[in-house]
């Protein structure tokens, strides 16, 4: 038999510890990404490739709608850029949507991910069968 000692743990007690183990440990691993990714006005080139692939929500005017980030495109420094800029180079994100449901564009949006968000000013560039497709510039 086993001394009693007088400490008692529940298996909710249990649950509850490794849980917020879990939790603590989340950031670190990689695994709550999210949380600490900036808003996706001040993101950087290298953010927005990780992007690529992954499905956004847009405001748009009849609601919150699906974004894709089709993907980024580096734009060619042409001349001296001003200091005052975050980014050593321009770059392009490009978004499609499914047409039925795309924003009108032309105009800044708020969007979100999980807990990152912001706010982009979206071009509508054309639609095709495959959706809408917009663009958004960062300097």
């Amino acid at each position: 038999m086993m001394a009693d000692d007088g400490l008692k743990i529940s298996r909710r007690g249990m649950v509850i510890a490794a849980g917020a183990t879990a939790i603590a440990a989340a950031p670190a691993m990689g695994i709550i990404q999210q949380v600490t990714s900036p808003p996706y006005e001040a993101a950087s080139f290298a953010q927005w490739r990780r992007r690529a692939g992954s499905v956004l929500r847009v405001l748009g005017e009849d609601g919150w709608v699906p974004i894709t980030v089709a993907g980024v495109e580096q734009l060619a420094n042409v001349g001296t850029r001003p200091r005052d800029l975050q980014r050593a180079f321009g770059f392009l994100v490009n978004f499609t949507t499914p047409a039925e449901s795309a924003p009108a564009g032309n105009r800044t949006y708020e969007f979100s991910q999980g807990l990152t968000g912001g706010s982009l000013f979206l071009v509508r560039r054309a639609d095709s069968a495959d959706g809408a497709h917009f663009t958004a510039a960062f300097n």
